[in-house]
């Protein structure tokens, strides 16, 4: 008994981390995605074709996150976006808090 307490500890420290970290990397892919694909920077006139995110906060307790990103423009140039988005990547321009 005390055995299997033991492994399923063991279990739990390592699989839940694991867990996390593929559950926010699909979050971050749903940004970046939603970020290229939704329609807020073409209707601001932004021809967006790449955005590279990364996380610059955690994660609040209710599910938001604040991302810094660098777009790549329809005519091959650069540029930077601070943004908070929600765990299913749906997102608004500037940090949240």
């Amino acid at each position: 008994m005390a055995g299997a307490f033991v492994w399923f500890v063991l279990g739990a420290m390592v699989v839940g981390p694991v867990i996390a970290e593929a559950r926010e990397h699909q979050r971050l892919e749903a940004v970046q995605r939603n970020v290229v694909e939704d329609g807020q920077l073409k209707q601001a006139r932004i021809d967006v074709t790449a955005a590279q995110c990364r996380a610059v906060t955690d994660r609040t307790a209710a599910g938001m996150r604040d991302y810094l990103c660098r777009l790549t423009l329809g005519d091959g140039s650069t540029a930077s976006l601070s943004l908070t988005a929600d765990e299913a990547g749906q997102w608004h321009s500037g940090p949240g808090r």
